[in-house]
């Protein structure tokens, strides 16, 4: 046991500085004011993919719970890349939750347009 001690202690360090490569600067983009226009123009052109964002799992927020409808239910995802349940700085974290307001308003306008709520 003992001699396993060093190794561990030298393999400790290099787990230390894995970094996260992905950016957080694409988040800027993602305004929440512009979600619902933005849903009704991608929805116009034929696109009724709901928005994913990154946490634990990748999950649409916005849903409420039970099944999606028959329309969507089978879709993939459009991801907001660069989401995370573990932002690295405080600058990231506050983008990340924009992009998080953006999608909920996003899919609620994508659900409404998919169910007829004009």
């Amino acid at each position: 046991m003992l001699r396993a001690l060093p190794l561990l202690v030298l393999a400790l360090p290099s787990c230390a500085c894995v970094r996260d490569t992905g950016s957080c600067a694409d988040l800027a983009s993602y305004e929440p004011v512009r979600a619902e226009r933005e849903a009704t123009l991608a929805f116009g052109a034929g696109d009724k993919r709901l928005l994913g964002v990154r946490g634990y799992t990748t999950f649409a927020p916005g849903l409420g719970p039970g099944p999606l409808d028959a329309e969507l239910s089978g879709r993939p995802l459009r991801i907001i890349e660069g989401t995370s349940d573990f932002p690295l700085t405080q600058g990231c974290e506050r983008l990340n939750d924009r992009a998080f307001r953006y999608a909920v308003r996003y899919n609620r306008r994508i659900m409404a347009l998919v169910r007829g709520r004009f």
